[in-house]
């Protein structure tokens, strides 16, 4: 797997957001408030990574509130800018 790019970002919401002035998201990294590393990788390699997680379910337990939520992915399409949120 080729990183593109990779970085640090410090977040009291527990993630990292993603978008552009007509669209963003919080993704959550699965274990609150800290320190998240990001790293920016080619579809193809993302598509590769994929592999390993496609078809089992992953579940990740939220410290606050006690209860488990599903871990999942997605693909976007377009032009699109990554911030951290700080």
């Amino acid at each position: 797997m080729k990183i593109i790019d990779e970085f640090d970002t410090t977040s009291d919401l527990g993630g990292v957001l993603i978008g552009n002035t007509d669209w963003q998201v919080l993704v959550p990294n699965g274990y609150g408030d800290g320190t998240t590393k990001v790293h920016i990788i080619e579809l193809k390699d993302f598509e590769e990574e994929l592999e390993y997680v496609k078809g089992k379910e992953k579940y990740v337990r939220d410290r606050e509130n006690g209860k488990n939520y599903f871990w999942y992915f997605t693909v976007v399409k377009g032009h699109f800018g990554i911030y951290p949120y700080i």
